[in-house]
């Protein structure tokens, strides 16, 4: 069974507990799940973080704020980044194939409650727990990530300025 997915970002899919391996098509992007002879029920565990929520996150931004020239070409972090842990569950056919559409989260003062996954060609599927979640951890990371940034900054500009004058 082939599962398209839209809009898939640091995304992780989840079939019997085993990690998915994403595939690319050309322009769009696949998992593939083992076929069934029955229609036996089948769950898709989703799981959808900010980097700042992961394992050497310190590093990875590190680099990323040194290769960006002191943080001024790096992509700005989310002010409220969120998570997503859902679980998709429907009959698994055998040669069937559907969409999974991911919806960003977009916070505004007009705030509309999006659906973050969309399930496209399968009327039967149930989706639980599919709400995005506010990271505390992520938030507190950006708030360290944010005052490391400036500090080393201000170092970077005053060692310039040393190196300058002598």
């Amino acid at each position: 069974m082939k599962i398209h997915l839209i809009n898939r970002a640091d995304t992780l899919l989840f079939y019997n507990g085993k990690l998915l391996d994403i595939k690319s098509n050309g322009n769009s992007e696949y998992a593939e799940i083992p076929h069934s002879n029955g229609g036996e029920k089948t769950s898709l565990h989703i799981i959808r973080r900010s980097e700042l929520s992961q394992k050497g996150w310190f590093f990875y931004s590190l680099f990323f704020w040194i290769i960006g020239f002191f943080g001024f070409f790096t992509p700005r972090y989310e002010k409220n980044p969120n998570y997503l842990d859902c679980i998709i569950s429907f009959y698994n056919y055998g040669e069937e194939e559907f969409k999974i559409r991911f919806n960003n989260y977009l916070p505004s003062k007009n705030f509309v409650n999006v659906n973050p996954v969309e399930v496209i060609g399968k009327p039967d599927c149930i989706t639980e727990n599919f709400v995005y979640q506010l990271d505390k951890t992520a938030k507190r990371r950006r708030k360290i990530y944010k005052l490391l940034s400036f500090l080393l900054r201000i170092a970077a500009i005053i060692l310039i300025l040393v190196l300058l004058i002598n």
